[in-house]
């Protein structure tokens, strides 16, 4: 059987991890999300302007772009250190890196978008708790992609029998 560290190489390897793909995959995710925030956003009757819309996709670019980013450093300095990188400890190690992604990306587009006058997050919350939101929003939306993420590469690896390369090549 092959182990984390496999796993990881192959994730590292794949097309979907390239830039542009990253990219285009980075921003779908955020069109979906933007879209489930202005759904949440009529069911509580708050009005939608062209300027909320745009401030709700630009802040979920960023965040999703920095979790992704977050992710990256993880596997850059972090994830030679462990035998399986996707084991309950790797993960607990990953937590804070997503944590503070989330808490910067959400400060600093709101902030951006404070000066091009689309929203205003900023007059009437304080900063700190908008980075705490950032930081708890993106572990909600990193959770579910890195559990979608591991088993659709493993899924991958069982379907198209890499395992016996891998074996072969120890």
């Amino acid at each position: 059987m092959f182990d984390g560290k496999y796993i990881a190489e192959y994730l590292l390897k794949s097309k979907s991890q390239r830039p542009f793909a990253g990219i285009l995959r980075n921003l779908l995710y955020s069109i979906v999300f933007t879209l489930m925030v202005l759904l949440i956003s009529v069911i509580f009757s708050i009005e939608i302007t062209l300027e909320y819309f745009y401030a709700v996709i630009f802040i979920s670019c960023f965040i999703f772009y920095f979790g992704w980013g977050a992710e990256r450093l993880w596997y850059a300095f972090v994830s030679n250190n462990f035998y399986n990188p996707f084991s309950l400890t790797a993960y607990i190690t990953r937590i804070p890196l997503w944590f503070i992604s989330g808490g910067i990306a959400l400060s600093f587009s709101s902030l951006i978008v404070f000066k091009l006058e689309l929203m205003d997050l900023i007059t009437w919350t304080r900063q700190y708790v908008l980075f705490l939101y950032g930081g708890i929003l993106n572990l909600f939306v990193q959770l579910p992609l890195q559990y979608y993420t591991y088993h659709s590469i493993k899924s991958k690896i069982n379907k198209h029998n890499i395992t016996s390369n891998y074996e072969n090549n120890k």
